[in-house]
């Protein structure tokens, strides 16, 4: 299958699995139809930024660290709020790894994420390498903790788990695991 076809089926996928549970919510509501069942009032708008450095991760054999390899990310994500606890967050995170090998990656990462009050999120997101030859793909459980600042944003303090599935130019498919903090501002 060419590799534009299978990055079409990956792209639709993840739309369909983020967007489900926010079609199900608002059929569930009862109010009158709008976009996806919803009026304008009924959700609202934010978004986050910040910065994510993986801390550990092992695949292909391997185990590495922060200090075998520094990578860093900016995250940038839009959120769309419905009433309730679900919301949708589509996030992008330039990724930048500054081991023996230097690379960019570019992660189109949307999720969905529940607020459990307090403050505390959990979710999970689809992760898709949108630059490069090879087919980098996967899921990203997370726990995420908020902290007022004041004027309607937030600090939050986020820990991630990557797993990826890697397809490497060169060599066999493997899966990886990695450990991973996510520091930002939530608005």
């Amino acid at each position: 299958m060419a590799l534009a076809t299978r990055r079409a089926r990956l792209g639709a996928l993840a739309l369909a699995l983020v967007t489900a549970p926010l079609a199900l919510a608002a059929q569930a509501s009862g109010q009158p139809e709008g976009v996806m069942g919803m009026r304008p009032s009924d959700f609202r708008i934010g978004g986050h930024a910040g910065i994510v450095f993986p801390i550990v991760g092992r695949g292909n054999g391997s185990t590495s660290s922060i200090a075998d390899r520094v990578t860093y990310g900016f995250p940038v994500g839009l959120t769309f709020k419905p009433t309730g606890p679900m919301a949708l967050d589509l996030e992008v995170v330039p990724l930048f790894n500054l081991g023996p090998t230097e690379e960019f990656v570019l992660l189109i990462h949307p999720g969905v994420l529940y607020g459990f009050g307090r403050r505390y999120a959990g979710g999970v997101r689809l992760a898709y390498n949108a630059i490069g030859d090879n087919e980098d793909y996967g899921i990203t459980p997370l726990v995420s903790k908020g902290f007022s600042i004041g004027g309607g944003r937030a600090a939050f303090v986020e820990v991630d788990l990557p797993i990826r599935r890697q397809r490497p130019d060169v060599g066999r498919d493997f899966t990886s695991v990695s450990v991973a903090l996510h520091f930002g501002i939530a608005f």
